[in-house]
């Protein structure tokens, strides 16, 4: 009845990018509000908007887990590490609607080029233990 898919979900992203100057956006659970997507690149920064950032290179192959539990227990990993965990920040990733926005948002401009080679989305949370063992992009 709430409209959402699924209160607990993990998406995957083997991605790289050929610069890091230049905001990247990965998706957008909410696609029907004009709001800024889930997870970023900033300025060589990885994470949400500046949130806990974790430093990436470009020209490199990266595994990015986004683990959100309906609790809004919420977990960012990077080739199978633990780099950013959550809990309630309400804005930071959010239940998916029936459509998802994959690199865009609501409010543009963060779609430049990015080579992403695998999208996979698991209708629950992944444990620790299973993105370890899912190992890094190639």
């Amino acid at each position: 009845g709430s409209g959402y898919v699924t209160s607990s979900y993990t998406m995957l992203f083997d991605f790289s990018v050929p610069d890091i100057s230049k905001w990247r956006v990965f998706y957008q659970a909410r696609p029907g509000e004009e709001i800024e997507g889930e997870v970023y690149i900033n300025g060589g920064k990885l994470g949400h908007d500046s949130y806990s950032p974790t430093a990436i290179t470009a020209n490199t192959n990266y595994r990015l887990v986004v683990v959100y539990e309906g609790s809004g227990d919420n977990h960012l990993y990077l080739d199978g590490e633990s780099f950013f965990r959550y809990n309630g920040y309400g804005e930071a990733t959010k239940k998916l609607m029936p459509t998802i926005r994959f690199l865009t948002d609501g409010w543009g401009g963060y779609d430049h080029e990015m080579t992403v080679s695998t999208i996979a989305i698991w209708d629950r949370a992944l444990s620790a233990a299973e993105i370890k063992a899912l190992d890094k992009a190639e």
